[in-house]
Formats: structure tokens, C-alpha cells, sequence
């Protein structure tokens, strides 16, 4: 599943590194168990928002100090990827390109991304920046379109 990279493991955070979220010693599962009423929540914004969405997740996406995930876009144009910041560095120097609008987070606002656009993300920070990613289905498609990725 798409998800910055989390370099803490051994990753030297600077261009050249590669999306691997197998090296994070901390499944959502786990990060999920230490937020329960957060995890609760979510879920239920993801009933009918998301269910059944293939190739949608809930997860945390930790990016760690002086890292850049290269450009990359997302499997489908079928959903849209919101984005809450739970920890963004004191130095607001994380920030995203999508398409040709450079973006930041905000604390308190959701930014959605279509992430089928070409996107890459920068955190020019000593600290880590930490985004809760929730897809759900694009709100442009009707039931019949739905219908049809599911089959």
C-alpha cells in the first residue's frame, strides 16, 4: 500500500531511498492500538465512505527527518486519499507536490489528494512528520461506476 517511508530503520532519508514501509518496526495494527478511540472513529467515517474500496487503506504514514519520498501516483483515480496531520514539525518545512500545486498541512484541516496525480512529499525537518491517510471512494462516482471497479 502506498505510504511514505519511514527511515528510522536504517534508511538515510535522502533522495535516493526508496518507498519501504517494511522496514517500520510498528504495524498499523500496533500504532492503531495505541490511538483506540481515534481507530473507532475512523472506522466508522469509513463505512460507506470507503467500504469496499479496493486498494484503500487507514493507516499512519510516519515520515522521518530530512526525507523525500520521490514522485510516484496512486493505482486509480477511483478514490481520494485525505490526510489528517497528527504530528507536523515546529518548522513547517514538510510539504507535498501534487500535479503543480505545492501543498502543506495545516493542523486541525484534512488536505484530499487525489493521489492518481503524480505526487512526492518532503520533510526538510529534525523531527518526524506524522499523516493519517484514509481513502475513500471519489465522490464524482455514481453507483453504476463503483459497481464496475468492483467487477
Amino acid at each position: 500500500h502506498g505510504t511514505e517511508p519511514d527511515n528510522r530503520n536504517g534508511g538515510s532519508g535522502d533522495d535516493d531511498d526508496d518507498y519501504d514501509d517494511d522496514d517500520d518496526d510498528r504495524t498499523e495494527t500496533a500504532l492503531f492500538e495505541d490511538f483506540p478511540r481515534t481507530k473507532r472513529i475512523v472506522t466508522l467515517m469509513r463505512r460507506g465512505l470507503s467500504e469496499f474500496l479496493p486498494k484503500g487503506s487507514m493507516e499512519f504514514s510516519i515520515l522521518a527527518p530530512n526525507s523525500h519520498l520521490r514522485p510516484h501516483c496512486g493505482p486509480s483515480n477511483h478514490r481520494l486519499r485525505l490526510h489528517l496531520p497528527i504530528i507536523l514539525p515546529q518548522n513547517p518545512v514538510a510539504r507535498i507536490r501534487a500535479g503543480k500545486l505545492a501543498l502543506g498541512w495545516e493542523k486541525g484541516k484534512v488536505l484530499i489528494l487525489d493521489d492518481s496525480f503524480d505526487h512526492e512529499v518532503w520533510n526538510e525537518s529534525q523531527e518526524e512528520r506524522v499523516v493519517l491517510l484514509l481513502d475513500i471512494w471519489h465522490p464524482y462516482l455514481s453507483p453504476e461506476d463503483r459497481d464496475e471497479v468492483l467487477h
